[in-house]
């Protein structure tokens, strides 16, 4: 039902393929038409792991736009700007990357 949460986590020291698995719960949420909300280390890493995430989708099931990072850190993107990619991240089964830091969670 729309009520339940499917949870993943995964774990693993670095270097390890955690983005590739990622990647494939990814495809899977697309398929199901389901936002994959993923929590990261830092701001930093959740930006890499938006770019390795926009790596593996392959513009049909999972666009590149649709991948958000919520820090705007590294990017040029004003709060209205990235409020609006979020909301189109969330209309459109999309992914989003937040960083496990007191600012975004």
């Amino acid at each position: 039902t729309d009520d339940q949460l499917l949870n993943f986590i995964i774990y693993g020291k670095t270097q390890t393929g955690k983005s590739s698995v990622k990647s494939v719960i990814q495809a899977l949420c697309a398929l199901a038409k389901v936002t994959l909300v993923v929590i990261t280390r830092g701001v930093t890493e959740s930006e890499t792991l938006r770019d390795r995430l926009a790596e593996h989708a392959d513009g049909k099931l999972v666009r590149e736009e649709n991948i958000v990072a919520m820090s705007s850190k590294y990017d040029d993107t004003t709060p209205k700007e990235k409020e609006n990619k979020v909301s189109q991240a969330l209309k459109h089964g999309g992914t989003i990357v937040i960083a496990d830091t007191h600012a975004q969670i």
